[in-house]
């Protein structure tokens, strides 16, 4: 076999994996996105775009969205240490939470509403993370920070009913609630 056939056997191989993980990939996330019940037109009637947009002034942010920043970090999280994995979770939240109000101004809802969820979701994993880093170093307290995308899900959760509520006010409810033991557990 000559090496430039056996170069092109593999670039086909790769790209075929590559086709397959991203069928998988999207395959998954309309999954996910129906287990949810976020998808569907009733999900963009969910969301009062004027009202949110006014919450965001009120907040004195309008997001900005930056995708590629957005899933750039993704690897080095997913193989980070605790600490690392930390200050990358909240980085990657506060880069999502902007890119799913950027979606949802747009009028992209379902998008938007998903890539809260993903957002809050790095957050949450932060608070767990967190938890686990206190137990074992009270020197770690020094970290406890909010989000500064608080004020804007806060604005989010304002202006929407429904399936693209209830959704991210659980999560949001839960990070408070890991949030809160953390500075409990630090003596705050």
């Amino acid at each position: 076999m000559k090496k430039t056939d056996y170069v092109i056997a593999v670039g086909l191989v790769v790209v075929g994996i590559v086709i397959f993980l991203f069928s998988l990939y999207t395959a998954s996330l309309v999954g996910l996105r129906r287990q949810l019940g976020i998808v569907g037109g009733d999900l963009s009637q969910s969301v009062d775009v004027n009202r949110l947009y006014r919450g965001l002034v009120e907040v004195g942010t309008m997001p900005s969205c930056d995708y590629w920043k957005s899933i750039v970090p993704i690897p080095r999280y997913i193989f980070a240490k605790p600490l690392e994995k930390l200050q990358l979770g909240r980085e990657l939240s506060n880069l999502r939470v902007n890119c799913g109000l950027t979606y949802l101004l747009k009028g992209n809802s379902e998008r938007g509403v998903y890539t809260m969820l993903k957002a809050l979701r790095y957050d949450l994993a932060g608070g767990q993370i967190m938890s686990g880093l206190v137990k074992e170093n009270k020197e770690v307290c020094g970290l406890l920070l909010t989000n500064s995308t608080y004020g804007m899900v806060e604005a989010y959760l304002d202006s929407v009913e429904g399936n693209a509520r209830g959704i991210i006010e659980r999560e949001y409810q839960e990070i408070m609630r890991v949030n809160r033991q953390n500075a409990e557990a630090c003596g705050l």
